[in-house]
């Protein structure tokens, strides 16, 4: 009996290892009536073969596209995106875990860093942030260099590229273009681990989605 459910809890095991992070690809709508809109536009965009979206904000604060009736606890999180080399004003990402409008979880990338000169700009290319308390200012302030990293080998600023972010408790893992070597590793800052993911763009920014999947 005891080898009977040792066998059973070791097939479970492997079982919820070799699903982690498979997915369903998300077919992004390109209406805003799909999802809650929080300070920023969504229009349809199709460019170098990826068709998805356009998310803008006009603004100093960020901007979300909230995707109606899903939510997201841990597995992974996978999706095509492209910015812009535009210094400071171009941040792309994903929010998840969100509670409301102000409160969540994000991963962003600033791709104008990608091919910024000097190293203390390329130390600043993927961000965790824990929204409202811990914002990219009060990280890099009071935790410098712990929750911001160069990615090695970066993408290309103006070209789409691959996201891959991996939640699994409180642990966070970020890789790009399927680099085995994750770009970011950090831990959460809040005890949310389910709410709301959305599409996410800083102050001022555009972003451009396609290939969802959680």
């Amino acid at each position: 009996m005891k080898i009977k459910t040792f066998y059973t809890s070791l097939f479970a095991a492997l079982i919820a290892v070799s699903s982690f992070g498979q997915g369903k690809i998300i077919k992004l709508s390109t209406s805003e009536k799909d999802y809650d809109m929080k300070n920023a536009t969504l229009a349809p965009y199709a460019g170098e073969g990826i068709s998805g979206v356009q998310l803008t904000t006009p603004n100093q604060k960020s901007g979300v596209a909230w995707l109606k009736g899903k939510t997201f606890t841990e597995g992974v999180i996978e999706f095509d995106v492209m910015g812009a080399n535009n210094p400071g004003a171009s941040f792309v990402g994903i929010a998840f875990h969100a509670q409301n409008d102000s409160t969540y979880d994000c991963i962003y990338f600033r791709p104008f860093n990608f091919v910024a000169p000097k190293q203390e700009n390329r130390d600043h290319m993927v961000q965790y942030i824990s929204m409202p308390e811990n914002d990219w200012y009060t990280l890099r302030e009071k935790r410098t260099g712990e929750f911001e990293k160069e990615i090695k080998n970066a993408p290309n600023p103006d070209k789409w590229f691959h996201a891959r972010i991996e939640v699994k408790g409180d642990a966070i893992r970020v890789f790009v273009n399927h680099n085995p070597t994750p770009a970011l590793v950090v831990n959460k800052l809040n005890a949310h681990h389910d709410g709301k993911i959305g599409l996410w763009v800083g102050s001022n920014s555009f972003g451009r989605f396609a290939n969802l999947k959680f």
